[in-house]
């Protein structure tokens, strides 16, 4: 099934479906609705955001695909039976800054621009067909991308990532209206 969504993602077939969300009431539903997962698989969510009234322009189901794939990428490949995610959210300049990270056993240096590839693993531990099909984070990434975002992977405890995405245009309520004058 990822194989079919990379592609999908990947041509123009089917566009996005668009609409302004604001990015707090989005990650408070997303965490809500990941609670049960989150509970069954030992997961504690720590979430933090300095964005009061922002808003960014995305397709939910294809963002909710996006952090879902996080998620179980930290189930699948941590060495524990319990996870720590951090899921940071800042605005400034236009864009959003969300960084999501956990405590699991992360990637070495160099393995961190070739993770998004197309079927990469990192190491032997994670070719094991249990271990998914090293398509998640090319998910991720083309879904970001689509966007008009960016994504990187960086190092903090185990591995983490930054996901970059425009903020949604804030319509003034005074502008005045120059389509629908009389």
């Amino acid at each position: 099934m990822q194989l079919s969504s990379l592609v999908r993602l990947e041509s123009s077939e089917k566009p996005l479906n668009l609409a302004d969300v604001g990015i707090g009431d989005y990650f408070d539903e997303f965490i809500s609705s990941h609670s049960v997962y989150a509970e069954e698989n030992n997961i504690c969510i720590e979430y933090s955001h300095d964005c009061k009234d922002e808003s960014f322009r995305i397709d939910k189901s294809e963002m909710n695909r996006v952090f879902g794939n996080l998620l179980e990428n930290t189930v699948r490949h941590r060495n524990d039976k319990s996870s720590v995610v951090k899921l940071s959210v800042t605005v400034g300049g236009g864009k959003a800054e969300i960084r999501y990270s956990d405590n699991g056993p992360g990637v070495r240096t160099e393995q961190l621009d070739r993770i998004f590839d197309s079927f990469y693993r990192g190491d032997e531990s994670r070719t094991r067909p249990e271990n998914g099909s090293g398509l998640g984070l090319a998910v991720v990434k083309s879904i970001i991308v689509k966007h008009g975002g960016s994504v990187s992977a960086y190092i903090e405890n185990g591995l983490g990532i930054l996901i970059v995405l425009p903020l949604a245009e804030r319509k003034d309520i005074n502008e005045k209206d120059t389509d629908n004058r009389g």
